[in-house]
Parts: C-alpha cells; structure tokens; sequence
C-alpha cells in the first residue's frame, strides 16, 4: 500500500508546491470526501517524507551522516559521527535529522546564514554594517551612538552579520548548501518556494510510516466530528485544536541541534493537534501544531 506521503504535491521539477497551492481531496473509507489545504507552509515545515528508502543499512547511514555534516554546518552543530549501532530507530534520527537541517536552512545565505531578507551589507563609505538588503543610493544615516554617520551616500561593500560580537565577512548571498548540493547533483530541491524555514525545533509527522488511506480517514473523520459538534463556515477550531492520531510512532519532534541521544530522550506521539479554518469556500485549510498527543 503506498504511504501518505504520495499525497504531497509536487511541481514538474519535483520540488514541493507551496502549501498555499495544495488542495488535497481525499476521502475515508466511508465515502465521506473533504477538501483539505493548508496555510503557513504546513506542508513543507511538517510533513517529512524521505524519497530514498534505506537498503544496506551501513551505507545508509554513511550517507545520512554524510549529508547531516554537510547541512548541520550551516548552523555550526556538533559534527555527527557514524553510529556504533545501526538499527531502524537510528536510520530514522538521522533521516530526521537530515530533512530538518535541509527545512531550517531553507532562505537562509549559506557564508553568513542571514536569511535572504535580511542579508547584511556594509557601506563601502563608512563601514557601517546595514541589517537589511540595500539597493542603490541613498543616505546611510546610521547611529553608531555618538550620532548620525555623516556619510551622504550608500556605496555597497563587503556584507556579513555580526555574531558573537564578531564580524563575518560576506561579499552576498549564496543560496544555502543544501540547495546549491541538490542543483550540483542534478536534483530539484523539493522544499524550494517562499515560505520561509522551519524552526530549530519541529513536530513532524512521519508522512513514510503511515498507510495513505489511514492519513485520509484520520483526517475525514476528525473533520466530520468536528462538524457534528457545529462548525460555521470562515470560522476555525482553535482553542486546544484537533486532534489527528495517526498511531503509535508517527510523530516525533526533532532538534536542528539534537544527538540521537536527545533526540531518543523525547518519546514519539501517535498524532499532533493542529488549527483548522473551514474556509468560505468549503476548503478545511490546516496550519500551526499545536502540540503533540501523548
């Protein structure tokens, strides 16, 4: 049976669609059929699917460590090393790992990792470092505490972000490492698009471990109930949300910056809780977990 996954949808160069542009139809077993879309890029934060099943598992995991390295350094984690033990739960932290890395570091420049709204650059007059883009001319007009810079002209220069009290130097921005690895290989990068990342610390839903059908009658049926209970259309059910259960281990909440020992610390959920807007247009638009079901 396919997994749920095969629900994302996807532009012809297998990048992901904007969650904004995805409707999903699906129906229960019952017969009972909704639209669902989402807002927020649920999509792309979410819902993680690994498009390379494992095989040999040791040069699986040589690969998923490879690939966590690569991306973890765009945010200065802990390089990974190769497990002692490989098994099923070890593959999957490191699957995690490495599509949470890939999502967060969506934006962002991969020399200084300001994200792309925001990209530093110093004026090539006074050298003063600018915390948004800079386009043209213009005075520069920035306070460096003992009044305003006397430099009437913006020249652009070197860019960089200070962290740490310390200036890293970046001539621009370069598309993160994840991307510019995917383009270097050939491949799409399926989390493209605007939207921005998600953060350092996400729930996700295991999009691999569920069977298709069990993801549309979990949804279908949460939806009904809810609207049994009354549920106008343009209205949402906020308040604790709604909850989807999946089953046992379908849900995990990985860190950017997490060990497989922290990361096994945190027991999986078999479903989350998430905002639902029964729109106008009788789309049931999902956005933002909540939280997880124990």
């Amino acid at each position: 049976m396919p997994h749920a996954s095969a629900l994302i949808q996807r532009n012809n160069n297998g990048s992901q669609l904007e969650s904004g542009a995805q409707v999903w139809v699906i129906s229960s077993q019952s017969g009972t059929t909704y639209s669902v879309g989402f807002e927020k890029e649920f999509v792309k934060k979410h819902l993680f699917c690994d498009p390379d099943p494992p095989s040999d598992m040791n040069a699986k995991a040589t690969h998923l460590v490879g690939r966590v390295n690569l991306y973890g350094n765009l945010t200065g984690n802990n390089v990974e090393t190769l497990p002692t033990t490989l098994d099923a739960a070890t593959l999957r932290f490191l699957k995690l790992k490495k599509l949470v890395l890939a999502r967060v570091s969506q934006g962002q420049c991969s020399v200084c990792h300001q994200k792309i709204t925001q990209h530093a650059k110093i004026c090539g007059n006074c050298g003063h470092l600018h915390k948004k883009p800079w386009a043209g001319g213009g005075a520069c007009g920035v306070d460096d505490g003992s009044g305003a810079c006397a430099c009437a002209d913006w020249a652009a220069g070197a860019g960089g972000i200070v962290a740490n009290g310390v200036l890293q130097a970046c001539t621009g921005y370069v598309s993160n490492d994840y991307d510019l690895h995917r383009t270097s290989k050939g491949k799409a990068n399926p989390f493209g698009g605007s939207g921005g990342a998600c953060t350092g610390t996400n729930t996700v839903v295991l999009m691999d471990e569920i069977d298709v059908q069990a993801f549309k009658d979990v949804v279908v049926n949460a939806i009904q109930n809810e609207n049994t209970a009354g549920w106008p259309p343009g209205q949402w059910k906020a308040g604790e949300g709604v909850p989807l259960e999946f089953g046992a281990n379908t849900v995990a909440t990985i860190k950017s910056d997490d060990s497989l020992l922290t990361f096994n610390q945190r027991a999986k959920a078999k479903g989350v809780k998430v905002h639902i807007k029964k729109g106008l247009d009788e789309v049931y638009r999902i956005y933002h977990f909540h939280d997880t079901i124990a």
